[in-house]
Protein backbone atom coordinates (compact mmCIF):
# COMPACT_ATOMS: atom_id res chain seq x y z
CA UNK A 1 0.00 0.00 0.00
CA UNK A 2 1.77 3.22 -1.03
CA UNK A 3 0.75 6.23 1.63
CA UNK A 4 -1.19 9.23 0.07
CA UNK A 5 -2.01 12.48 1.28
CA UNK A 6 -5.70 12.16 2.68
CA UNK A 7 -8.57 13.68 0.52
CA UNK A 8 -9.65 17.42 1.95
CA UNK A 9 -13.20 15.95 2.70
CA UNK A 10 -13.70 14.01 6.19
CA UNK A 11 -17.38 12.99 6.66
CA UNK A 12 -18.28 11.31 10.09
CA UNK A 13 -21.07 9.09 10.07
CA UNK A 14 -22.63 7.51 13.69
CA UNK A 15 -24.24 4.15 13.59
CA UNK A 16 -26.60 3.05 15.74
CA UNK A 17 -27.85 -0.20 16.86
CA UNK A 18 -25.25 -2.05 14.33
CA UNK A 19 -26.13 -5.25 16.94
CA UNK A 20 -29.61 -5.79 15.57
CA UNK A 21 -31.22 -5.17 19.73
CA UNK A 22 -34.30 -3.12 18.92
CA UNK A 23 -35.08 -4.44 15.13
CA UNK A 24 -33.81 -8.21 15.81
CA UNK A 25 -31.93 -7.16 12.28
CA UNK A 26 -28.33 -6.46 12.33
CA UNK A 27 -26.01 -3.72 10.01
CA UNK A 28 -29.07 -1.64 8.82
CA UNK A 29 -27.08 1.55 8.60
CA UNK A 30 -23.75 -0.16 7.21
CA UNK A 31 -26.25 -1.59 5.00
CA UNK A 32 -28.03 1.52 3.97
CA UNK A 33 -24.38 3.10 3.60
CA UNK A 34 -23.49 0.01 1.21
CA UNK A 35 -26.46 0.35 -0.73
CA UNK A 36 -27.92 -3.41 -0.22
CA UNK A 37 -30.78 -2.41 2.09
CA UNK A 38 -34.00 -3.18 0.79
CA UNK A 39 -36.66 -0.92 0.79
CA UNK A 40 -38.67 -3.72 2.56
CA UNK A 41 -36.43 -3.39 4.96
CA UNK A 42 -38.02 -0.38 6.46
CA UNK A 43 -41.21 -2.20 7.48
CA UNK A 44 -39.45 -4.63 10.09
CA UNK A 45 -40.71 -3.70 13.28
CA UNK A 46 -39.91 -3.67 17.13
CA UNK A 47 -41.19 -5.46 19.84
CA UNK A 48 -43.77 -2.33 20.00
CA UNK A 49 -45.19 -2.89 16.25
CA UNK A 50 -43.00 0.46 15.61
CA UNK A 51 -41.17 0.39 11.99
CA UNK A 52 -37.88 1.51 11.14
CA UNK A 53 -39.51 3.60 9.11
CA UNK A 54 -41.75 4.86 11.91
CA UNK A 55 -38.75 5.54 13.94
CA UNK A 56 -37.17 7.64 11.52
CA UNK A 57 -39.92 9.43 10.92
CA UNK A 58 -40.17 10.21 14.77
CA UNK A 59 -36.55 11.71 14.64
CA UNK A 60 -37.52 13.97 11.80
CA UNK A 61 -35.86 11.62 9.00
CA UNK A 62 -38.29 10.29 5.97
CA UNK A 63 -36.69 7.59 4.08
CA UNK A 64 -38.25 6.75 1.05
CA UNK A 65 -36.54 4.15 -1.60
CA UNK A 66 -34.83 6.90 -3.77
CA UNK A 67 -33.30 8.06 -0.25
CA UNK A 68 -32.31 4.82 0.83
CA UNK A 69 -30.19 4.99 -3.12
CA UNK A 70 -28.88 8.26 -1.89
CA UNK A 71 -27.14 7.27 0.70
CA UNK A 72 -25.19 4.75 -1.05
CA UNK A 73 -21.19 5.71 -1.17
CA UNK A 74 -19.83 4.40 -4.50
CA UNK A 75 -16.64 2.59 -3.19
CA UNK A 76 -14.38 4.91 -5.11
CA UNK A 77 -15.08 7.93 -3.59
CA UNK A 78 -13.92 5.98 -0.24
CA UNK A 79 -10.38 6.97 0.46
CA UNK A 80 -10.66 5.15 4.22
CA UNK A 81 -12.76 3.80 7.01
CA UNK A 82 -12.41 4.01 10.03
CA UNK A 83 -14.29 2.74 12.76
CA UNK A 84 -14.29 3.85 16.36
CA UNK A 85 -15.98 2.04 19.01
CA UNK A 86 -15.94 1.99 22.46
CA UNK A 87 -15.16 -1.86 23.91
CA UNK A 88 -18.13 -4.16 25.13
CA UNK A 89 -15.96 -6.36 26.55
CA UNK A 90 -13.70 -6.56 29.49
CA UNK A 91 -10.22 -8.22 27.48
CA UNK A 92 -8.49 -4.93 26.98
CA UNK A 93 -8.39 -4.07 30.32
CA UNK A 94 -7.74 -7.25 31.30
CA UNK A 95 -4.42 -7.71 28.93
CA UNK A 96 -3.40 -4.13 30.04
CA UNK A 97 -3.76 -2.17 26.56
CA UNK A 98 -5.36 1.10 26.31
CA UNK A 99 -6.12 0.71 22.75
CA UNK A 100 -6.98 -2.35 20.34
CA UNK A 101 -6.51 -2.47 16.73
CA UNK A 102 -9.56 -4.66 15.16
CA UNK A 103 -8.65 -7.04 12.34
CA UNK A 104 -12.43 -8.59 11.60
CA UNK A 105 -15.68 -8.22 12.76
CA UNK A 106 -17.97 -10.94 14.05
CA UNK A 107 -20.63 -11.30 11.44
CA UNK A 108 -24.52 -12.32 13.30
CA UNK A 109 -27.14 -14.47 12.54
CA UNK A 110 -30.79 -14.25 14.11
CA UNK A 111 -32.09 -17.55 14.25
CA UNK A 112 -35.67 -18.97 15.87
CA UNK A 113 -35.63 -22.06 17.12
CA UNK A 114 -38.60 -23.72 18.47
CA UNK A 115 -38.49 -26.91 20.68
CA UNK A 116 -42.01 -29.23 20.71
CA UNK A 117 -42.63 -31.45 22.84
CA UNK A 118 -45.63 -31.52 25.67
CA UNK A 119 -45.39 -31.06 29.43
CA UNK A 120 -46.39 -33.86 32.13
CA UNK A 121 -47.23 -33.40 35.87
CA UNK A 122 -43.77 -33.93 38.26
CA UNK A 123 -45.96 -36.55 40.10
CA UNK A 124 -47.73 -38.39 37.70
CA UNK A 125 -45.70 -38.57 34.24
CA UNK A 126 -42.85 -41.11 34.59
CA UNK A 127 -39.47 -39.15 33.58
CA UNK A 128 -39.23 -42.10 30.69
CA UNK A 129 -42.67 -40.81 29.42
CA UNK A 130 -41.82 -37.27 29.06
CA UNK A 131 -40.99 -35.20 26.27
CA UNK A 132 -40.52 -31.42 27.98
CA UNK A 133 -39.38 -28.86 25.86
CA UNK A 134 -37.58 -26.95 28.17
CA UNK A 135 -34.97 -30.17 28.69
CA UNK A 136 -34.49 -30.18 25.15
CA UNK A 137 -33.57 -26.22 25.17
CA UNK A 138 -31.00 -26.83 27.95
CA UNK A 139 -29.27 -29.06 26.24
CA UNK A 140 -28.91 -27.33 23.01
CA UNK A 141 -27.62 -24.22 25.06
CA UNK A 142 -25.22 -26.52 26.56
CA UNK A 143 -24.06 -27.85 23.43
CA UNK A 144 -23.92 -24.69 22.09
CA UNK A 145 -21.60 -23.18 24.33
CA UNK A 146 -19.66 -25.73 24.44
CA UNK A 147 -18.95 -25.72 20.87
CA UNK A 148 -17.87 -22.18 21.33
CA UNK A 149 -15.59 -22.83 24.00
CA UNK A 150 -13.82 -25.98 22.00
CA UNK A 151 -13.66 -24.63 18.79
CA UNK A 152 -11.91 -20.87 18.50
CA UNK A 153 -13.51 -20.44 15.33
CA UNK A 154 -17.10 -19.82 16.35
CA UNK A 155 -15.91 -17.37 18.65
CA UNK A 156 -13.20 -14.26 18.69
CA UNK A 157 -9.72 -14.59 19.58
Amino acid sequence: MILQKPPDKLEVIAFSDEEGVRFQSTFIGSAAIAGILPVSALQITDKSGVTIQDALKKNSIEVTEEHLQQLRYDPKSVWGYVKIHIEQGPVLEWVGFPLGVVKGIAGQTRLKVTMRGSQGHAGTVPMSMRHDPMAAAAEAIVLLESLCNIHSRFTCN
